[in-house]
């Protein structure tokens, strides 16, 4: 054997081993796509946020001009948040508490009817990423009592989620006025409080 095919043999010798040295370093230090896979899928977690509803007022104030059977408010705006995540969608609901006369601070004992809300003049915008928007269980007005809480609106499933202002009318609740005071000529005022509660599911 020559002395140029012993250095031919030492090379290839030395070019196998770093080549085999080469492959065991990246069999060691680079892990699979099927590990990587699985290690973001570990630690990648969502968590639901909550459904709620909150009133821009914490009572309602009546006015009755002289003369007039009713008297009328604001019903205020409502924020709707339903941030669940899960589409089950959701019902609206509302009761109110017993009416106070203002200039007694007495409740009102007379009282046999109910709270009128009227929602034809409401508005109801979702802001921007927001799901289909809410619909009323029916249009026109609505009678409410403090007795049993009412459903008004209702998001079916897939509906209703995000970020929704509803925005009464200037008018949008109305009261008969008790019978005891009827034929008073002074502008009488009265006051309660609307409960809103939110209630998740179809």
């Amino acid at each position: 054997m020559n002395r140029y095919s012993s250095t031919n043999i030492i090379r290839k010798i030395l070019i196998l081993t770093l080549s085999t040295i080469v492959i065991i370093c990246l069999a060691i230090n680079v892990p699979s796509a099927k590990s990587i896979t699985k290690e973001m899928r570990t630690n990648v977690s969502v968590t639901g946020g909550t459904i709620h509803v909150h009133s821009s007022m914490d009572r309602v104030l009546f006015e009755r001009n002289s003369g007039s059977d009713y008297a009328s408010a604001k019903a205020g705006d409502l924020t709707i948040v339903d941030a669940t995540g899960t589409g089950n969608g959701w019902t609206l609901t509302v009761k109110s508490k017993p009416i106070i006369e203002t200039s007694t601070n007495d409740e009102i004992k007379d009282f046999h009817g109910g709270l009128l809300l009227e929602t034809n003049n409401a508005t109801i915008r979702g802001k921007t990423g927001s799901a289909t928007k809410p619909n009323w269980k029916h249009g026109g007005a609505f009678s409410i009592n403090n007795k049993m809480p009412l459903k008004v609106l209702h998001a079916k499933e897939g509906e209703g989620m995000g970020s929704y202002k509803v925005r009464f009318g200037n008018d949008s609740l109305k009261m008969q006025i008790p019978e005891h005071a009827i034929h008073n000529e002074e502008n009488l005022s009265y006051q309660t409080t609307l409960v809103w509660n939110i209630i998740s599911g179809p």
